[in-house]
């Protein structure tokens, strides 16, 4: 008879967890790379049809200007931007989503448009919901299916700016907290 192989189990335990924190880090690096490539080969296919593109996220310009939002029963939210199609976000995007929006009356640099909001404040604001224990991979996962929900509509993928050290925000300007984001949030 074979005698069973002799497994160190917590050094085993250690290992795994080492090696998915490495892949964990990089698909996060790989998902922004993708982003920008993306962005890239949109600015290209635009230019080369002989449109002018969309403005540069990093100028601090806005790519849209009106956003109006209504909350669903069910949590989930419908919202148009300049009057637009209606994207419509289920519950779990349209937290995400909405707290993107409230951090638009927030001090930001540039006065027009909505505040920053880091990786770890998201991820704080979903645990603090009651979700189980969230990663940045997951911030990451939820901002690609917002952008996804807004190209699908027709919208530039522009609207949901990120930046390796200040975060997430949208481009939208004048987007001033009022009544419909206290009962949105509600």
């Amino acid at each position: 008879m074979e005698t069973p192989p002799n497994i160190n189990v917590p050094a085993s335990i250690h290992d795994l967890t080492h090696d998915v924190r490495i892949v964990r880090t990089s698909l996060e690096k790989q998902t922004e790379r993708l982003d920008r490539i993306e962005s890239d080969l949109v600015f290209i296919i635009k230019h080369a049809a002989g449109k002018l593109p969309p403005p540069n996220p990093a100028d601090g310009r806005p790519a849209g200007h009106d956003l109006k939002i209504h909350k669903c029963d069910d949590g989930a939210i419908e919202f148009t931007v300049d009057d637009g199609k209606q994207v419509t976000l289920p519950p779990r995007l349209a937290e995400v989503f909405l707290f993107l929006v409230i951090a638009a009356g927030e001090t930001n640099d540039e006065a027009t448009l909505a505040g920053w909001r880091t990786k770890p404040e998201i991820i704080g604001h979903l645990e603090a919901s009651g979700s189980p224990k969230i990663t940045r991979t997951y911030v990451n996962y939820i901002i690609h299916r917002i952008r996804k929900a807004l190209v699908a509509a027709g919208y530039t993928r522009r609207l949901i700016q990120t930046h390796r050290r200040k975060g997430v925000r949208l481009a939208i300007e004048n987007v001033v907290p009022g009544a419909w984001v206290a009962a949105a949030t509600a």
